[in-house]
């Protein structure tokens, strides 16, 4: 078995770059966050005029940041580039495979935490706590400076909902504005 820094890719027996795996792993990556956007926004062309504006958004926006962030991983691995375009790389360029599992399972803990929320006290808190405990974990960010940016980024989409007419999800025990 070969390892992935010797992977043969012509008769002259020229060995492939040492980041080749990895970046094409990163590509195909990108290019599954681009097909599930689109995949959204087809499956959202589907519903009411109404129902479907949050959905399309949404699809549109992951569409857009992963062609984006496909196109920077392309260029990054044709100009031999180390790192990703992800600051993940940088993150756990140290860790070992237990710390980076710890890690991802937080990161989902987190995820689910905001559904949670969500499906509890509606769109808004949730965008607020999930915003400032992202910060404060993956940024490391001072918890009033991330609560300020949590508060600013939360108004930001809360304003679009209402300028774009997009309704924002309500929860069981919803505190509307």
């Amino acid at each position: 078995m070969t390892a992935p820094s010797e992977i043969v890719t012509d008769e002259a027996s020229e060995t492939a770059p040492e980041g080749l795996t990895t970046s094409v792993l990163r590509i195909a990556l990108a290019a599954i966050v681009v097909f599930i956007g689109v995949f959204g926004a087809v499956g959202a062309s589907g519903f009411s005029e109404v129902a479907r504006r949050f959905p399309l958004y949404i699809s549109f926006g992951i569409v857009i940041i992963g062609t984006i962030v496909l196109a920077r991983e392309i260029l990054i691995m044709v100009r031999g580039g180390e790192y990703s375009a992800a600051a993940y790389d940088y993150q756990v360029a140290d860790m070992t495979p237990s710390s980076v599992l710890r890690r991802g399972l937080l990161w989902f803990g987190i995820v689910l935490g905001f559904i949670g929320i969500m499906a509890l006290v509606g769109y808004l808190v949730a965008a607020l706590v999930f915003l400032t405990v992202t910060l404060i974990i993956g940024a490391k960010m001072r918890w009033w400076t991330s609560l300020i940016a949590g508060v600013v980024g939360t108004a930001i989409v809360y304003a679009l909902a209402r300028v774009l007419v997009i309704p924002l999800p309500e929860g069981v025990f919803y505190i509307g504005l």
